[in-house]
């Protein structure tokens, strides 16, 4: 039997905000004809845009860094100013992520030109937002991104929030488990729409800790092996005759 303990997020949890990001220039991917592939000095120009849920407290951060990527090659990266979004209300503020020296292989620089011509490029974003100055003692926000086009107007797509502890994600598989009790093994009482959203949800948690390992630098293979190993000499199993 399993009973999976409920986490309630905070209140400064992102889920009294909403983050989306609009792509309103991208230059320096266009090569004149016969310039062979060289390497790039980019800009990508974003507006990102936050609505503030809370009903009696503003949401503000201090700054923040952006870094884009396209097809899993880093583009570019910048400086995300400060700015508040008072209590049930909405703030936007632009940033920019510049390369130097980027260099995409072939293909991909032929697809990216393609792409911006037709105003259908898509950009992974990441942000990572303080709300003050000491990065030591305020866990940031961290938002993953798609950014399209360049568009006109600028089309906003809705952006993914996380606080560095994964409260939010962990908040909603834990919601799953609030009023079930005792699960049994095999989820024999879920029906299939049930654990079709408890293994999305579970992804999510994943996917979160992949990212963050990255972000890190923590190679979770290894750690998760030595953990499990710690835990053997830590908790050996009993004995047959111990038991």
């Amino acid at each position: 039997m399993l009973l999976f303990p409920v986490i309630m997020a905070t209140w400064d949890s992102p889920r009294h905000d909403a983050y989306s990001l609009a792509l309103t220039a991208a230059d320096g991917f266009v090569q004149p004809a016969g310039a062979g592939a060289p390497s790039l000095s980019t800009e990508l120009n974003f507006t990102l845009y936050a609505a503030n849920d809370r009903l009696t407290a503003g949401s503000c951060f201090s700054h923040g860094r952006v870094a884009a990527s396209y097809g899993g090659v880093a583009v570019g990266e910048g400086r995300v100013p400060g700015w508040c979004a008072g209590p049930r209300s909405t703030a936007e503020v632009g940033a920019a992520a510049r390369g130097v020296d980027v260099r995409l292989p072939d293909g991909l620089r032929r697809r990216l030109e393609a792409e911006l011509r037709w105003g259908a490029a898509e950009f992974d974003v990441e942000a990572r937002l303080l709300r003050d100055r000491d990065e030591e003692t305020h866990s940031p926000v961290l938002l993953w991104c798609k950014a399209a086009g360049p568009q006109l107007p600028p089309q906003p797509l809705r952006c993914r929030a996380f606080t560095d502890f994964g409260i939010a994600e962990v908040g909603e598989l834990s919601e799953l488990f609030m009023w079930k009790g005792e699960v049994r093994k095999g989820l024999a009482d879920w029906d299939e729409a049930e654990k079709e959203h408890l293994g999305e949800e579970l992804a999510d948690v994943l996917l979160y800790l992949v990212r963050l390992s990255d972000i890190c630098g923590v190679d979770l293979g290894d750690a998760a092996t030595r953990k499990i190993v710690k835990n053997a000499a830590k908790y050996p199993a009993p004995s047959k005759e111990g038991a």
